[in-house]
């Protein structure tokens, strides 16, 4: 299976545009319970999946995948290099300030009533009570990881972040909502391109009909001849 992943992997690096898409097809059907997460990171990151099988494969943790394709987004650093720092041991708050960006850049809107508990309670309290610019202190791995992903759920798939902190407080898991996400996203989809299909069918039997009727039809330039 390993090998097989591989040869597809090395085969959709190097293949046109309609052909990568069909081989990651085939990537998602050969990651087996992650290919929600490949897809899911590939639609919100603008890479394509088996970009994310690959830094699987290397060993990183699959929120750990969501912050690299975070920084390398907003910073537009190579995807290889931001790894390779932390292969090294960089911390996500070292790599991010490496990178010359602030650690405010984590932080999504919530509404000022909101007072999230863990893992979000220390990011949201130290930030209301000192601002962005003395808020590095409490980013942590754990805290970046939880961040980013709360903003992937909640602007990929149209979720309140409030709702998906109530979630994640709840003990839910980030891999568990983007499967539980995209399943509901995926399912909407189906409905509506059947929707499509029934409307486009009825409007195509409605042609048909007047199609039929006008061909039956004299027309206005038809005269009925005279009886003799």
């Amino acid at each position: 299976m390993k090998k097989y992943i591989l040869a597809l992997l090395f085969a959709a690096l190097f293949a046109a545009p309609g052909e990568a898409q069909s081989l990651d097809a085939h990537l998602r059907l050969a990651g087996g319970d992650l290919s929600e997460l490949h897809v899911a990171y590939g639609e919100f990151y603008k890479v394509q999946p088996s970009v994310v099988l690959g830094l699987e494969q290397r060993r990183l943790h699959d929120d750990d995948i969501s912050v690299l394709l975070f920084l390398s987004k907003r910073s537009g650093a190579p995807v290889d290099m931001l790894l390779g720092w932390r292969h090294a041991g960089m911390t996500w708050l070292v790599i991010t300030q490496k990178l010359r960006l602030k650690p405010s850049i984590f932080y999504v809107p919530i509404p000022d009533h909101v007072r999230p508990g863990p893992p979000y309670g220390n990011a949201y309290g130290y930030y209301r009570k000192r601002g962005r610019r003395q808020s590095a202190a409490v980013f942590d791995d754990i805290t970046i990881r939880g961040l980013v992903q709360l903003r992937l759920v909640s602007e990929h798939y149209g979720q309140r972040p409030e709702d998906i902190i109530q979630r994640r407080m709840r003990g839910e898991k980030f891999n568990g909502m983007i499967r539980a996400e995209h399943k509901k996203k995926g399912a909407k989809r189906k409905k509506s391109g059947t929707s499509k299909e029934k409307k486009g069918a009825k409007k195509k039997g409605k042609h048909d009909q007047k199609q039929y009727d006008d061909d039956d039809h004299p027309g206005k330039g038809w005269k009925k001849k005279k009886k003799h």
